[in-house]
């Protein structure tokens, strides 16, 4: 199984848009990563991670209201790498997320003036297996213990 988890920030709105019956929640987390060069000057690079949440029509897209710029998310999914050729043509890469969980680390912002001493309760979302594809345990629930 190969599997990522990222914690960074919303680059932008999240995008709701429907595809053959299912719904696709498409975001970009960008994670900083500081370090020193070899002549020791603190450098800073971010990384950005396209993301692709899918959701059958039945499901609920409510998290995407959430997912503005800057709130910082921990997101895990199966990573995608693409190849491509930018604008010069030159060979380049993207990195892209398809989102099994989402957890939001930060309350949903309020204007800049405006400060709440009380946090938003943390909201989580994860895919889960289909039920039919685990093996039902003796008593016909699906857990192994």
């Amino acid at each position: 199984m190969i599997k990522m988890q990222i914690i960074g920030n919303i680059g932008q709105n999240a995008r709701v848009t429907d595809v053959n019956g299912r719904r696709s929640i498409n975001f970009s987390v960008a994670h900083n990563k500081k370090y020193k060069d070899s002549e020791g000057v603190e450098v800073e690079t971010t990384l950005w991670v396209n993301c692709s949440y899918w959701k059958n029509a039945d499901q609920s897209t409510e998290i995407a209201k959430y997912l503005i710029p800057g709130t910082k998310v921990f997101v895990e999914g199966i990573p995608d790498v693409k190849l491509y050729k930018n604008k010069d043509g030159q060979q380049s890469v993207s990195m892209n997320c398809m989102v099994t969980q989402i957890e939001l680390l930060s309350a949903k912002k309020e204007s800049d003036t405006e400060r709440t001493e009380e946090r938003e309760p943390v909201i989580r979302e994860m895919i889960r297996p289909n039920q039919s594809s685990a093996p039902a345990g003796p008593d016909g629930d699906d857990l192994p213990f």
